[in-house]
């Protein structure tokens, strides 16, 4: 998956303007990050990547780029 398209997904999840979504915003200033964000971000992560994202390792995250190094090398 590439950058944009790891973004493209954010922004599905926070239902914001498509191209919003840079990198370097925090969580809690999009407004739309909830715990039902987090549970479709786990959900994509498994589908999109078949990767696991534990609860505790996405409550430390909190900007875009943490969510983004969750992922290591699977995001170009």
């Amino acid at each position: 998956m590439t950058k944009s398209e790891l973004y493209a997904e954010i922004e599905g999840i926070l239902d914001v303007k498509s191209g919003s979504i840079r990198g370097d915003e925090r969580l809690a200033d999009t407004g739309r990050w909830d715990s039902l964000s987090a549970v479709m971000f786990m959900a994509m992560a498994s589908e999109k990547l078949g990767q696991e994202i534990s609860p505790g390792d996405l409550a430390k995250c909190s900007t875009v780029a943490d969510l983004e190094a969750l992922f290591g090398n699977k995001v170009q």
